[in-house]
């Protein structure tokens, strides 16, 4: 089926329907759809700060489509359905509140730069620091010798809180 020959009032229908089968309600997230030139562009919108961005992204990537050229692979243009997922902008502002004092204090100081600043019963969080503007947590597995093979990027004490706010209310520093 071509989500594109949907009309978008269809195809957010189709999306809501689906995010609402996964458990995902309308106080977590929104839908827009709307046309871009001869493409169809699908907004999701998540609300609710306890809602993690990737377990959307994996109930709404299944709706995007992309038309390629046989020979370049490249992308051709019409007929596409472009599928974007974010969280609202101002989301975490009130929940990090508290935590901001605490994640300017690690972040500025230079002793837990390569030391655990958090864990749980599964996992543990390590900070490093790269330079003076950015720096990188890694969420290990308690038991295993190697970290995750993703990083979670920090660029000031907001970013750092927000992760702490994560790991402390859904039990990882990753959206």
């Amino acid at each position: 089926m071509s989500y594109y020959t949907m009309s978008n009032k269809e195809l957010s229908q189709t999306i809501r329907k689906e995010l609402k089968e996964n458990g995902f309600t309308s106080k977590d997230v929104s839908v827009r759809v709307r046309s871009a030139l001869y493409d169809t562009a699908v907004d999701v919108t998540v609300k609710n700060p306890l809602v993690r961005l990737s377990e959307v992204e994996k109930v709404t990537k299944k709706f995007s489509e992309f038309e390629y050229d046989a020979h370049t692979m490249e992308i051709l243009a019409g007929c596409n359905v472009y599928v974007h997922c974010q969280y609202e902008c101002g989301i975490f502002n009130d929940v990090i509140a508290p935590l901001l004092p605490i994640a300017e204090n690690v972040l500025n100081n230079e002793k837990y730069d390569g030391r655990k600043i958090a864990e749980n019963e599964k996992t543990e969080v390590h900070i490093i620091k790269i330079n003076s503007v950015e720096s990188h947590l890694y969420e290990y597995q308690k038991g295993k010798k190697h970290h995750a093979p993703q990083s979670y990027i920090l660029h000031f004490a907001g970013d750092l809180a927000v992760a702490m706010w994560r790991y402390k209310n859904i039990g990882t520093i990753y959206a």
